[in-house]
């Protein structure tokens, strides 16, 4: 205990066996380009054959860019702002060799550019000692940084949220994550919002979220991406879907979570097949004229020398006439598709350069809004030149709705 010749024992110093400690507070300005202020510590410590060295800062501002008079938030400064960082590193050298721990966490922006905003929190762990870790550093002034790992989190993860706007014409939010593991890479965002537009006239994009594995020994990945997105703002015109999309080329079994500040996101595949897959459903209103809404699937899969694309619409509504606009359909007056469904197998053998393909398509049309007249119909045409029989399912999971296409089938009809 080191009382430094001082009375008060709120001045004394106790300093561990075999310890070394350097620390403090420091404010630095460089030529009206870069200020940074912060409270530091450095450890050393030695316990038997091992060493460590502990770093650790709090309170950490700093800034990049134009700062005239170097002074913060002045409104002179034009540049990137880092705000209330904090570090914590620990180095370990032993006899079997070097490794690290490091936990870091701020929060950043763009200041003093017209019509542009950036601004986000930001964080990095990693882990290299293979084994749990649990250190405490001392900092001068500042609260101590803990630097704590499970056992099994070995993953090097950075991860935070950002928020963009440009000159009202751009805007984007959500949180993100990217972690790499031996031979992993996983890359996340959720809770993406996206605006194009003026004022309240453009597209919007909600609940967007992308979730990617690559592995970086062969360079081959499985993603899935998804969101909502309408047309805002435009009299007379509405349009409105969601979609996603899916991706394996792994050659592997998928079923990873990938967590982020804004919620988890999920990429799973149930086999090992190639699979490149686009779904989704969308709708349209034209000036209270033409109306429709369909949900569609496209699919590519590839299994050993084989590939079927799929490409599918269920639900398929189509309207034109007057009162499109409206959702009662009392005051429609015109012609109606209904229960429109279309449905295309195409299988390619690369082994024998040969193709086929089974096609199906059906829907119910009915004249509507004239007094007096009444017509209905329904359609359903079919053609395959596969060997043998193929069953549609128009993407629906009722086999009631199933078309079976025979081989060498040509077909039209319906009453």
């Amino acid at each position: 205990v080191l009382d430094f010749g001082t009375p008060d024992p709120a001045d004394d110093l106790t300093v561990q066996p075999g310890t070394t400690q350097f620390g403090g507070s420091i404010s630095l300005a460089i030529a009206g380009f870069t200020t940074l202020s912060g409270n530091f510590g450095v450890e050393k410590e030695t316990v038997g054959s091992t060493t460590k060295i502990k770093l650790a800062a709090t309170n950490v501002n700093a800034f990049l860019g134009s700062n005239p008079d170097n002074l913060a938030n002045t409104g002179d400064e034009v540049g990137a702002q880092i705000s209330n960082a904090r570090l914590g590193a620990v180095l370990y050298r032993t006899s079997a060799g070097n490794s690290y721990a490091i936990d870091a966490a701020g929060t950043a922006a763009l200041v003093g550019i017209d019509g542009l905003t950036l601004s986000g929190s930001l964080s990095a762990r990693i882990n290299t000692t293979g084994g749990a870790v649990s250190e405490t550093i001392t900092v001068p002034g500042g609260a101590p940084v803990q630097v704590s790992f499970a056992a099994d989190e070995d993953d090097a993860v950075f991860s935070g949220t950002v928020t963009a706007d440009a000159a009202g014409f751009a805007s984007l939010s959500g949180g993100f994550s990217i972690s790499k593991s031996s031979d992993r890479l996983k890359i996340a965002a959720a809770g993406v919002t996206a605006f194009v537009g003026a004022g309240d006239t453009g597209l919007r994009l909600t609940d967007g979220s992308l979730g990617v594995i690559v592995n970086t020994s062969s360079k081959k990945f499985a993603m899935v991406a998804g969101g909502t997105i309408a047309l805002e703002g435009v009299s007379g015109f509405s349009l409105s879907g969601s979609g996603a999309v899916r991706i394996n080329k792994l050659g592997a079994i998928v079923d990873e979570v990938i967590t982020t500040p804004a919620g988890d996101v999920r990429v799973k595949f149930d086999t090992d097949a190639e699979v490149l897959q686009l779904r989704g459903s969308a709708s349209m209103t034209i000036a209270d004229f033409i109306s429709g809404s369909a949900t569609l699937n496209v699919e590519k899969t590839t299994l050993g020398d084989t590939t079927t694309l799929m490409v599918q619409a269920s639900e398929v509504t189509a309207f034109l006439g007057a009162g499109a606009s409206t959702a009662d359909a009392a005051d429609d007056m015109g012609v109606r598709l209904v229960n429109g469904g279309l449905d295309l197998r195409v299988q390619k053998n690369t082994a024998t350069n040969t193709s086929t393909y089974a096609f199906g398509a059906r829907g119910t049309i009915e004249l509507v809004g004239i007094s007096s007249i009444t017509a209905s119909g329904t359609i359903v045409a079919q053609k395959s030149t596969a060997a043998a029989a193929t069953v549609l399912d128009f993407g629906t999971p009722d086999p009631a709705d199933d078309l079976t296409v025979q081989p060498g089938t040509t077909q039209f009809g319906g009453s």
